[in-house]
């Protein structure tokens, strides 16, 4: 991070997963387990401490948020704090009742897209294959999850909801994303978002052989992927963010409240506090005193 650029700010406050990600970044605060769940009220604190010192934007995720049943609650507190929210969630619950299989296994009631409307800017739905044998090498647990992702994009979209399609791009996939144009080209999105896959967290760590791309692969698939795009005339909106343009660029919240940053590559990241405190003014202090330092070149990270 350089000069004044803030944070990207992820709020991961879902305790619980409707997939196994083989290659998740995600530390989990494992409320679930432990207890100690921060509260709606306490998200909307940060929310609001957020927009008073010039955020504009924040990322609703997890695990997976649809497994808090305040859900609606806390976005529209968030909204109402003038944040655009960007909500990312497997989605399965949008389809029917089902249950969480990471982290916890909770029984989650349908959700009516009709309730999150109002308040969220775009919902994002991850897909990364075309077929299940490869979407399933990196989300486990949803044997239809190529058929399920679809369906639920096209009902997000009926209800007028902007979409946004997430890949994770990694060595498993990146050959499959000419068949996966196809599946975005034709689907209702605002966007398709492409995310070199990144070792961190202990999931990703552990499993960064079987996923990490070759240097200069993603960018290369990005420029092959946009000249599909232009050689058929079609209109689709495809961002590619790559490992290096997002290194150092988040500060995440768990679902214990903890903010915390990733550490460079591997498990190891660094805690910066709890947002429970003075409504996360001491995170803000903590993190603008790190990244001062970082600018520098006191610290890395």
């Amino acid at each position: 991070m350089t000069g004044t650029n803030k944070r990207s700010v992820i709020l991961n406050i879902g305790t619980s997963c409707f997939v196994r990600c083989v290659g998740c970044y995600n530390h989990f605060g494992g409320s679930v387990f432990k207890g100690g769940r921060i509260s709606a009220q306490d998200i909307v604190a940060f929310g609001k401490l957020l927009s008073t010192i010039g955020y504009s934007k924040v990322t609703v995720g997890g695990g997976d948020p649809l497994s808090r049943e305040d859900l609606p609650e806390i976005l529209e507190g968030l909204s109402n704090q003038g944040l655009d929210i960007n909500l990312d969630t497997v989605g399965t619950a949008f389809l029917f009742d089902t249950e969480t299989i990471f982290f916890g296994r909770l029984n989650i009631p349908r959700v009516d897209p009709e309730v999150i409307a109002p308040f969220v800017n775009y919902v994002g739905i991850p897909l990364d294959g075309a077929d299940p044998t490869t979407a399933l090498a990196f989300r486990t647990g949803r044997e239809n999850i190529v058929d399920e992702q679809q369906r639920i994009i096209h009902r997000l979209a009926d209800h007028e909801i902007p979409v946004s399609l997430n890949t994770v791009v990694s060595s498993i996939n990146v050959g499959d994303l000419n068949r996966m144009f196809d599946i975005a080209n034709n689907l209702p999105l605002k966007k398709w978002q492409l995310f070199e896959f990144m070792p961190i967290g202990p999931l990703g760590s552990a499993n960064a052989d079987l996923f990490k791309l070759d240097q200069g692969r993603f960018n290369q698939a990005m420029i092959e992927l946009h000249s599909q795009n232009n050689r058929y005339g079609h209109d689709l909106v495809i961002e590619g963010k790559s490992a290096v343009d997002r290194a150092n660029r988040y500060l995440i919240i768990d679902d214990r409240g903890l903010a915390w940053i990733p550490e460079g590559d591997g498990s190891n990241r660094i805690e910066i506090g709890n947002i429970r405190e003075n409504s996360g003014q001491k995170v803000l202090d903590a993190i603008t005193n790190y990244d001062k330092r970082l600018n520098n070149g006191v610290c890395e990270s």
